[in-house]
């Protein structure tokens, strides 16, 4: 059995004090070995898609950190979903944000800005939830997010190499990391929590870790690249 290691996790000071009735998590997530190699991507004959060719981003790393994973606090306190949508775009026959957390019942947007056909199929664990034509620069397609805990997969079924994920979360303390492998959850009251880091191709790891007021908790995660996900949180 290949040997999972341990995040490493640590408490200091917050510099930012003043809102000293909560801490924070900072952090970093890295890859311990070279990136596997990406195969380019097959854009097929659409024209407008075949200008728009670029690197496959399922795998993006910098100096070692990892970008496009989820960290989010499982089973915490829910709360209501904030007012603003969360938006997905399709602008160069892809979905951008590639990977973005949501909280349940926010509303998503997904806007068409190619001069190109696309078709939005969103699936929940292999199940599909909907799937919508939008026409070239159609107008939004707007939904409501349902279960806490679902990892939401966007395709489109004309050009398959087109993908998003949404981590929809029971409350707000979460976040995606940056091209730097690096990510901050602010606001977080005191107590023990369940933290939980997901890439699409690597996978989940968890750590225990307690948010103490005034103090910033930090932790590192570490993937492997033989590491492999199971396509969902």
């Amino acid at each position: 059995m290949k040997q999972v290691e341990a995040p490493r996790v640590h408490q200091t000071p917050r510099a930012d004090v003043a809102d000293s009735a909560t801490g924070a998590i900072e952090g970093e997530v890295a890859l311990d070995g070279p990136a596997p190699p990406m195969p380019p991507l097959k854009v097929g004959t659409d024209p407008i898609c075949s200008k728009a060719q670029g690197p496959n981003m399922q795998v993006l790393l910098q100096n070692g950190k990892l970008e496009n994973v989820v960290i989010r606090i499982v089973g915490g306190p829910r709360q209501t979903p904030p007012s603003a949508p969360i938006e997905v775009l399709q602008e160069g026959c892809r979905y951008l944000p590639r990977v973005q957390g949501a909280v349940a019942g926010q509303t998503l947007i997904v806007r068409n800005r190619d001069s190109t056909l696309h078709n939005v199929h969103s699936y929940e664990a292999g199940k599909t939830l909907f799937n919508q034509a939008q026409p070239a620069q159609g107008a939004p397609i707007q939904k409501t997010l349902g279960a806490v805990a679902t990892l939401l997969t966007l395709k489109c079924d004309v050009h398959p190499w087109m993908t998003a994920f949404i981590a929809v979360n029971d409350n707000r303390w979460f976040a995606v990391t940056g091209g730097d492998g690096r990510f901050r959850i602010s606001g977080i009251p005191e107590g023990n929590y369940h933290l939980a880091s997901w890439h699409e191709r690597f996978g989940t790891k968890t750590a225990e870790l307690a948010v103490k007021p005034g103090e910033i908790t930090r932790v590192a995660f570490s993937y492997r690249p033989d590491d492999r996900g199971q396509g969902s949180l």
